[in-house]
């Protein structure tokens, strides 16, 4: 299992300022760009460490993605309706067991659901870049900017290349 990788590696950051910690491997500091183990540690910092702690920062991000889905689907036909299913989504296996870990999949599925929110309002260059460092969070994020980055070119091609930002 990952979630001590990440916990202990936060944990000696908070505490330590480093990624080295004694319950694992000094061989092998860090396997990834620190973006979830930052955040992290700064949790533990402010509130102190405890598995408990660890987990309630996932169910953060899963409450961050679960208000993204809501948002995406309150001006579509029959909102209720759909913000019912996408609710059985949050409270299926896969969404309890991301938000019940000390691992990324929560923060990156916030990070994406949130990207999609901006494509829907076609906010482009923002959607890149929030899909960007959901991929630079963990390797499954490349899988939501690839989405993304398709909407994008579809959208560009529409534009014919006129593809200026119009702000953030």
């Amino acid at each position: 299992n990952d979630e001590p990788w990440y916990a202990w590696s936060s944990i000696a950051l908070a505490e330590e300022g480093t990624f080295f910690s004694e319950s694992l491997n000094p061989e092998r500091v860090l396997p990834l760009i620190p973006m979830y183990q930052v955040p992290l540690a700064l949790a533990f910092k402010v509130f102190g460490f405890s598995f408990d702690a660890a987990r309630w920062f996932s169910w953060f991000f899963m409450a961050l993605a679960y208000l993204g889905v809501l948002t995406l689907v309150r001006p579509r036909p029959l909102p209720l309706v759909s913000g019912a299913v996408a609710s059985l989504f949050f409270l299926g296996a896969t969404s309890v067991v991301a938000g019940n870990m000390c691992r990324p999949e929560a923060m990156v599925w916030a990070f994406a659901v949130w990207s999609f929110v901006l494509v829907d309002r076609e906010r482009w260059w923002a959607a890149l870049s929030l899909a960007a460092i959901g991929a630079w969070i963990h390797q499954v994020g490349m899988v939501f900017f690839a989405g993304v980055l398709f909407f994008f070119l579809g959208w560009a091609l529409r534009q014919r290349g006129r593809i200026r930002p119009r702000g953030w």
